[in-house]
């Protein structure tokens, strides 16, 4: 499977870019990076596998299991220019690839930054989460972003973020489109991050019913891992409601 993927990303790159690829696996061949030659891709393939090493701990979860999903247990980062945004695939063409298209590659920044949210997503895919996971994954990323690369801003309407600031005032003040799924992730995280009751969530106009020990099972041993580092103060901030406090 990991063979067939990487020649289809090098095909892809071939017709479009004329461009071939260098192939660089982590220690512990967890990652397989398909990348354009660059001198330090062995440091990034095995900075690619601390996050990994870190989201293994943290959700307990392991990339072995995804093979009973029909996904390759390494996850695959590349790039393409026949997409227009980064992107985690778990499709039958591109099961557990991390996408990136040709625009994105300027400087340093990449592929770590964009590695900091979409390694998270076989990791959830692997939970019970489900939908709730487009906002968890963001969440997450204040805590790999904080141990892994703290050196990363993001400039958002003209104005310059640490990632935690960011998450702050995207629920406080909804300044970016994704508001919704944070403050739907932040109500669950209030909820089973803290021991609350189990409850009917109102979520863009559905009602879902969520089993409350399920959930736990996975968010309050996320919180304790993380510490404060994935957010806990965000998820605690009195100024910040949800329909849970």
């Amino acid at each position: 499977m990991e063979k067939a993927i990487i020649k289809r990303i090098e095909y892809y790159n071939l017709i479009y870019n004329k461009k071939t690829l260098s192939i660089e696996r982590s220690s512990k061949k967890d990652i397989i990076l398909v990348w354009p030659e660059r001198e330090n891709l062995k440091n990034i393939a095995e900075q690619l596998q601390q996050i990994v090493d870190f989201l293994k701990d943290v959700t307990g979860k392991s990339l072995k299991s995804l093979r009973k999903r029909n996904l390759s247990p390494a996850i695959i980062v590349g790039c393409t220019s026949d997409i227009e945004d980064m992107f985690w695939a778990f499709d039958k063409y591109f099961g557990n690839t991390v996408l990136l298209p040709w625009n994105c590659l300027c400087g340093d920044r990449q592929p770590i930054e964009a590695c900091t949210h979409e390694l998270v997503h076989p990791f959830l895919h692997m939970t019970e989460v489900g939908n709730w996971g487009d906002g968890i994954c963001d969440f997450l990323r204040i805590a790999i972003v904080e141990k892994f690369a703290p050196h990363l801003r993001w400039e958002i309407n003209g104005k310059s973020y640490e990632w935690k600031e960011f998450m702050r005032e995207n629920v406080k003040n909804r300044i970016r489109d994704d508001w919704p799924q944070h403050e739907k992730a932040l109500r669950l995280l209030k909820q089973f991050g803290g021991g609350s009751s189990s409850r009917m969530l109102e979520t863009g106009g559905t009602t879902i019913y969520l089993e409350e020990q399920r959930l736990k099972n996975f968010i309050r041993p996320l919180l304790e891992k993380t510490n404060l580092e994935l957010g806990q103060e965000i998820v605690k901030d009195p100024e910040i409601k949800s329909d849970v406090d």
